[in-house]
């Protein structure tokens, strides 16, 4: 399934974690989001699976728009999921054997 990320916005107070955000992700891609400490990748992947709600933009999965004004579908009604790997809490492993792992 694609994925089409629309000016994506999330606001904390002032600060801005996601900032007008656009990306289209195709069927069959594995992508990856990387970036300094502090930069908004976690939330990001939180919006795309429904932990965290949209200030502004649109989310779709496929054809399904699942967030957007007025649009917040469930994480469970998504059927998406997302892992975050901290070299600290695994240090044996290697960023590919993890995603294996947990895939």
């Amino acid at each position: 399934m694609s994925i089409t990320l629309k000016n994506l916005t999330r606001r904390y107070g002032p600060a801005r974690a996601v900032d007008n955000l656009s990306a289209t992700i195709p069927t069959g891609c594995f992508f990856t989001v990387l970036g300094p400490s502090g930069c908004g990748k976690s939330t990001l992947l939180r919006m795309i699976a429904g932990l965290e709600p949209l200030d502004e933009g649109r989310i779709a999965l496929g054809d399904r728009t699942v967030a957007g004004p007025g649009l917040h579908l469930s994480p469970e009604a998504r059927g998406v999921g997302c892992g975050v790997w901290a070299w600290c809490s695994n240090p044996m492993r290697c960023g590919r054997k993890w995603m294996c792992w947990i895939l």
